[in-house]
């Protein structure tokens, strides 16, 4: 059921036209845009499309993003896939903090106080290990969608000219 912590007034109707339709769809549904427009009246522009994501979030669902079509709402068989996308994006986040790490290290690291030093080694073995986690996460959960894909032996003839 959707709890209503904010007052109409706050919320806008196309929202929580959103919210209830969100709310009563079971696990592993596929909300296309184009669906969910005609079934809340809410255009899915991209101020819609925001609204769309901001009520699955509203409503505690995690989905997954189909580019162009709409949401998959979980289900056990995408819950390693969702939780893989969200550590790559945060090893993605963790690279880039790295080098800043690498550059101000090697740049300010004589200059610290002895305590700043401990810091920055700390804060250096943290990136470090969380980017392990990512790497392995890619490993072992990223790569399953290829091999299925290379494992099928269905050939596609190239039409000839």
């Amino acid at each position: 059921m959707v709890t209503k912590q904010q007052t109409t007034a706050r919320i806008s109707e196309e929202y929580l036209h959103l919210l209830e339709y969100v709310d009563e769809q079971v696990d592993g549904a596929v909300l296309e845009y184009r669906v969910v427009e005609d079934a809340t009246g809410v255009a899915m522009d991209a101020r819609g499309k925001a609204k769309l994501r901001n009520a699955i979030r509203h409503v505690r669902r995690e989905c997954s993003n189909i580019r162009k079509v709409g949401y998959k709402l979980a289900e056990p068989e995408i819950v390693m896939g969702i939780l893989a996308f969200r550590l790559s994006r945060i090893g993605s986040a963790v690279t880039k903090a790295d080098k800043a790490h690498e550059i101000l290290a090697a740049r300010f690291f004589e200059a610290l106080k002895p305590d700043e030093k401990k810091g920055i080694l700390f804060i250096g073995s943290a990136f470090g290990a969380i980017r392990l986690a990512t790497e392995n996460a890619k490993k072992l959960y990223g790569q399953r969608v290829e091999a299925r894909a290379l494992q099928s032996g269905n050939v596609i003839p190239i039409p000839k000219r």
